[in-house]
């Protein structure tokens, strides 16, 4: 299998990693023996990871390689016309898939975790994790595009962990001096992924050509990576798969946050989604999502320390931690402002067609909605719980009125998301 991804952007560009598998009845055998429970069983969890990750590269190798046409540089000529795609695996590639699959807990297709979480390396083992300081261990297509699209990933997973961080540290903070210096660095790091980290998609080379180019993701790699209906030879199962492709859906990094930051979710279709993409998310990941979620959320936790009585000290101190939490809520929001608008560059404008699906196999109907519940997990300050009050710009209560609070604030009414905004005001809309 090594020995095969390391041909895989060659084999799989042109269609002929099914035509050499299939005539090579040595490496059918040599392939047929990485199902063995021995060989499995000596594996650690890196290895396995590894070895996950090459053989379903290579399942979706022979399955849909060669299956899109390529062009000229015109656009004009099909360099490569496209070919039949595949939709069953023999039993020699299907029993060393279905094997690791079993033993990870993962349905056994290529995922988030096999194409980003665990496929990549640093250059330089001493230098920083960064764009130009890492690579991808397995590529498709071979194409720079491709390359930049998941080193994009990797980078926002890694600068994405001293959010993680902060946000269990703000889980097991005991009091509310420790609970608002939690939620700052929590923001602060939010801050850094969405505007510093997702951006880097969008970056251009010295001739001023997108690293990423949206036509060459759609058409050249999206096809490969894309959800697939899959039949396994020596399945027990006797009815084709639905399996997922790789999505940004399968990471734990915004389920953790909607758990506890409190972010509620509307949309019975995104729930039964997000239940799909958890299978794909590695078992100790899954294993944490439901520990955070055991958790009570930071939101609750907030609402239950407002003061009751009417004391200024009291509701300054109060109103400065539903500010900071807010502050959060906007970088969640400006997070998924920004990932709406990488579906709308890379998935909506190359089909033409706004009914398109995300490669994992989801439709993008559900986004705004999830929007919106972010936007309704703001707090509501005091002052707009009081219409009478005086807010300065930022919202805050000018000292003089705040004995005019008499009972603790209820929950927050409903807001609907407003398309147009951009980025989401910390302060949201007055």
């Amino acid at each position: 299998f090594a020995e095969l991804a390391d041909l895989l952007p060659v084999l799989a560009i042109d269609g002929r990693m099914h035509i050499r598998m299939d005539s090579d009845k040595d490496l059918q055998a040599r392939l047929a023996c990485c199902a063995e429970p021995a060989t499995i069983a000596a594996l650690d969890e890196a290895q396995l990871e590894r070895a996950f990750a090459v053989v379903t590269y290579t399942m979706v190798a022979y399955l849909r390689g060669g299956a899109h046409g390529y062009a000229d540089a015109s656009n004009l000529r099909q360099v490569l016309p496209p070919k039949p795609e595949l939709n069953e695996l023999p039993d020699y590639l299907a029993k060393p898939v279905l094997a690791l699959s079993e033993l990870l807990q993962r349905p056994p297709m290529i995922d988030y975790a096999s194409s980003v979480l665990y496929n990549w390396k640093r250059l330089d083992p001493s230098g920083p994790i960064s764009m130009a300081n890492v690579q991808c261990l397995l590529r498709l297509t071979g194409l720079p595009d491709e390359e930049w699209f998941f080193k994009t990933h990797v980078i926002v997973e890694s600068e994405a962990s001293h959010a993680v961080s902060a946000m269990v540290r703000a889980l097991r903070s005991q009091s509310s001096v420790d609970l608002l210096k939690e939620l700052e660095s929590l923001e602060e790091a939010l801050w850094r992924v969405a505007r510093v980290c997702l951006p880097i998609m969008y970056e251009r080379s010295r001739d001023n050509k997108p690293r990423c180019s949206p036509s060459v993701f759609y058409f050249s790699l999206r096809p490969l990576i894309s959800s697939a209906t899959v039949s396994f030879g020596g399945d027990k199962c006797p009815e084709p798969r639905r399996l997922s492709g790789p999505s940004g859906a399968m990471s734990t990094l915004l389920p953790c946050l909607d758990a506890a930051l409190g972010i509620k979710m509307s949309s019975d279709k995104l729930q039964q989604f997000i239940k799909t993409y958890e299978k794909s998310m590695p078992a100790s990941h899954r294993a944490f999502l439901t520990e955070i979620r055991k958790s009570k959320p930071i939101r609750e936790r907030i609402r239950q320390m407002r003061p009751a009585g009417s004391g200024e000290a009291g509701f300054e101190q109060h109103g400065v931690l539903e500010r900071s939490f807010n502050s959060v809520i906007a970088r969640v929001l400006d997070f998924r402002w920004q990932h709406w608008g990488f579906v709308q560059t890379f998935i909506i404008r190359p089909s033409r067609n706004g009914r398109a699906e995300g490669t994992g196999g989801s439709g993008f109907d559900f986004l705004q909605a999830h929007i919106t519940d972010t936007e309704n997990a703001r707090l509501l300050s005091s002052s707009e719980h009081h219409p009478s009050l005086t807010c300065t710009p930022s919202g805050a209560v000018t000292p003089d009125q705040l004995s005019t609070l008499e009972s603790p604030v209820d929950e927050p009414v409903s807001r609907q998301s407003t398309r147009a905004r951009a980025f989401y005001d910390v302060d949201g809309p007055f």
